[in-house]
């Protein structure tokens, strides 16, 4: 069979857990938001919108981590209008 150079679809993996954390302070906290974004990104969440990540993991060690980032730089910033996450398994 001949090598016509396409490559094969990856496999599908599927995740144990999904997760999703929104969040929104009052008030400009720019600086903030960019370092809180950085964080969450090396963990492995996705930016899905302005203050809007999501994460599908088998481990729920990171998903427990960005949360856990977002409650530090809550408490940094001062007064939030809301925090919410929800963590769904996947079965």
């Amino acid at each position: 069979m001949a090598d016509d150079g396409a490559k094969a679809a990856p496999p599908i993996v599927y995740r144990k857990y999904r997760a999703v954390i929104n969040y929104d302070w009052k008030g400009k906290h720019n600086n903030q938001r960019t370092a809180l974004t950085s964080a969450l990104e090396k963990l492995g969440w996705y930016h899905a919108g302005t203050t809007a990540f999501v994460i599908d993991e088998n481990d729920i060690m990171p998903i427990w981590q960005g949360i856990d980032l977002v409650r530090g730089a809550t408490l940094a910033v001062g007064e939030i209008r809301a925090v919410t996450f929800h963590i769904q398994k996947i079965d």
